[in-house]
């Protein structure tokens, strides 16, 4: 058995009010629909403030983020979806869209970035600290796997 709960209107105008005052608009918009799935039993109280408070930061989070790109004068958000390959047939689509599915990440393998000379000084690098356990395992390509001293 549920207990219904009964919410009192001035409550919930109190609310509201508290909402206008700490300049809550997603919150307020969606208070009346979060109450009625409250008295029925729907939610319980925590999940109702939960779940007013979860879609505020959203809507916060997005606004900060899109107003970011606009200070940072971004043009549009790009995607590999709507990049045009034929434009650049030096780019294979079928590696570029391999890396983005990050499955190296799974196979403990290494993508190296920059100019081979910037390679090598990363990897005498690494092969003279401590994080490489010999350094013919480097060059080898073996994976560094479970080892406390290399999950920093």
């Amino acid at each position: 058995m549920s207990t219904r709960v009964e919410i009192v209107p001035s409550v919930v105008e109190r609310i509201k009010q508290s909402m206008v005052g700490l300049k809550m608009p997603r919150a307020i918009e969606i208070l009346d629909a979060t109450v009625r799935r409250l008295e029925r039993g729907e939610v319980s109280a925590l999940e109702a403030v939960d779940a007013l408070l979860a879609e505020e930061f959203t809507l916060r989070e997005n606004r900060r983020v899109k107003t970011a790109l606009v200070m940072a004068r971004l043009s549009t958000i790009k995607t590999l979806a709507g990049f045009d390959f034929t434009f650049q047939p030096s780019l294979d689509k079928n590696r570029i869209m391999a890396l983005a599915e990050l499955g190296f990440i799974d196979r403990s393998e290494v993508v190296l970035c920059g100019s081979p000379v910037e390679g090598l000084i990363r990897q005498e690098a690494f092969r003279a600290s401590e994080n490489c356990p010999s350094p013919s395992a480097s060059l080898r390509g073996e994976p560094i796997r479970d080892r406390p001293e290399h999950n920093r």
